[in-house]
C-alpha cells in the first residue's frame, strides 16, 4: 500500500469540493490533505505520463470550520510529515478558513481563500 494508514480526508486532484464542519481526530498520518495526482502517483510508482488525460491539480476546494486534533502521530516512511492539515502547494483558489488545528504543512500554511468562490448551484 502506498498511502500510509491513518488518513482522515484525502483530496487528490479534486475540484469544487467542500469539506466543512467535521471533527477529525487521531489519524496516524494526516487529518485533511489536498494534493495533486502526480504526488500520489509518485508514491505509487506511476510516472507522470500515466496522468496525461487528466488535469491533476486540486482547484477551488473549500476546507472550512473543521476541527482537527492529534493527527500525524506516526512518522510515515515516505518522507512526508504527519500533520493535521497538509497541502502540497498545487492548485488554485483553494480556501482553508476557520479551521481549528495544531500541525500544518508547510509551516505558515494554510492560506486563506485567495478569492471568494461563487455558488453555482
Amino acid at each position: 500500500m502506498f498511502i500510509p494508514s491513518g488518513c482522515g480526508i484525502l483530496l487528490v486532484g479534486a475540484d469544487h469540493t467542500t469539506i466543512s464542519k467535521n471533527t477529525i481526530n487521531n489519524n496516524n498520518f494526516i487529518g485533511i490533505a489536498a494534493i495533486n495526482d502526480y504526488l500520489l502517483g509518485s508514491l505509487a510508482g506511476i510516472p507522470r505520463g500515466g496522468f496525461a488525460d487528466i488535469e491533476p491539480f486540486p482547484d477551488e476546494n473549500r476546507m472550512v470550520q473543521n476541527t482537527l486534533k492529534d493527527n500525524g502521530s506516526a512518522s510515515p516512511p515516505l518522507g512526508l510529515p504527519g500533520v493535521d492539515l497538509f497541502w502540497d502547494g498545487s492548485g488554485v483558489n483553494n480556501c482553508w478558513k476557520n479551521n481549528v488545528f495544531h500541525l500544518p504543512f508547510p509551516q505558515g500554511y494554510p492560506p486563506v481563500c485567495s478569492r471568494v468562490l461563487m455558488n453555482t448551484a
